[in-house]
């Protein structure tokens, strides 16, 4: 259940990413699971996600695009390896 919620909320700037910035921005099942797993809690259940969202993606690429390291026509994706998020070009 936390992976669909996530990929909701992840799909909703994916769409704006794509619409604003001509950014193409995916994630792999190791970092959709991470990040999934980071945002739900048995205590608050999945409402963690939108905060992790923010703090793992959207700070992540906002930084990313005014230092011109992801530019407009890019296709990033983020994979987890060694118990971090790698940004990489497609």
């Amino acid at each position: 259940v936390a992976k669909q919620i996530f990929n909701l909320h992840f799909g909703r700037l994916q769409e704006q990413l794509m619409k604003q910035k001509n950014i193409q921005l995916h994630l792999s099942d190791e970092a959709l699971q991470h990040l999934a797993d980071k945002g739900y809690s048995p205590k608050y259940g999945a409402r963690p996600i939108a905060g992790i969202i923010r703090t793992y993606i959207k700070k992540s690429v906002s930084r990313l695009i005014v230092s011109e390291q992801i530019r407009p026509g890019d296709n990033i994706v983020i994979n987890y390896r060694n118990g971090e998020l790698i940004w990489e070009q497609c």
